[in-house]
Protein backbone atom coordinates (compact mmCIF):
# COMPACT_ATOMS: atom_id res chain seq x y z
CA UNK A 1 0.00 0.00 0.00
CA UNK A 2 1.55 3.18 -0.64
CA UNK A 3 0.43 5.78 1.92
CA UNK A 4 -0.21 9.31 0.48
CA UNK A 5 0.57 12.51 3.57
CA UNK A 6 -0.29 16.10 3.64
CA UNK A 7 3.22 17.21 5.45
CA UNK A 8 6.53 16.98 3.74
CA UNK A 9 9.72 16.80 5.59
CA UNK A 10 12.95 18.08 4.44
CA UNK A 11 16.54 17.85 5.77
CA UNK A 12 18.13 21.79 6.29
CA UNK A 13 21.34 21.28 5.09
CA UNK A 14 24.24 24.22 4.34
CA UNK A 15 21.55 26.92 4.90
CA UNK A 16 18.47 24.99 2.49
CA UNK A 17 15.33 22.86 2.61
CA UNK A 18 16.06 19.45 0.66
CA UNK A 19 12.99 17.71 -0.37
CA UNK A 20 12.88 13.61 -0.53
CA UNK A 21 13.23 13.60 -3.99
CA UNK A 22 16.29 11.13 -5.21
CA UNK A 23 15.95 10.20 -1.26
CA UNK A 24 14.87 7.18 0.47
CA UNK A 25 11.97 7.85 2.65
CA UNK A 26 10.73 6.41 6.29
CA UNK A 27 7.28 6.23 7.29
CA UNK A 28 6.53 8.66 10.50
CA UNK A 29 3.87 6.93 12.28
CA UNK A 30 1.56 8.86 15.05
CA UNK A 31 1.99 5.88 18.06
CA UNK A 32 -1.39 6.29 19.09
CA UNK A 33 -3.33 5.34 16.18
CA UNK A 34 -0.32 3.80 14.27
CA UNK A 35 -0.96 5.91 11.48
CA UNK A 36 1.49 7.87 9.23
CA UNK A 37 1.48 11.44 9.42
CA UNK A 38 4.56 12.51 7.45
CA UNK A 39 7.71 10.82 5.05
CA UNK A 40 10.67 11.77 6.38
CA UNK A 41 13.89 11.40 3.64
CA UNK A 42 16.41 9.79 4.37
CA UNK A 43 20.41 11.54 4.16
CA UNK A 44 22.57 10.43 1.11
CA UNK A 45 26.21 9.60 1.80
CA UNK A 46 26.33 13.43 -0.23
CA UNK A 47 23.90 15.08 1.94
CA UNK A 48 26.24 14.49 4.99
CA UNK A 49 29.55 14.92 2.62
CA UNK A 50 27.67 18.65 2.18
CA UNK A 51 26.48 19.15 5.73
CA UNK A 52 29.73 18.17 6.92
CA UNK A 53 31.69 20.69 4.68
CA UNK A 54 29.17 23.60 5.95
CA UNK A 55 29.56 22.30 9.33
CA UNK A 56 33.57 22.89 9.01
CA UNK A 57 32.56 26.49 7.12
CA UNK A 58 30.77 27.34 9.96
Amino acid sequence: MTATYDTTLGLYIAGEWLGPEGRDTRDVLNPATGLGQAALPLATAADLDRALEASQRG
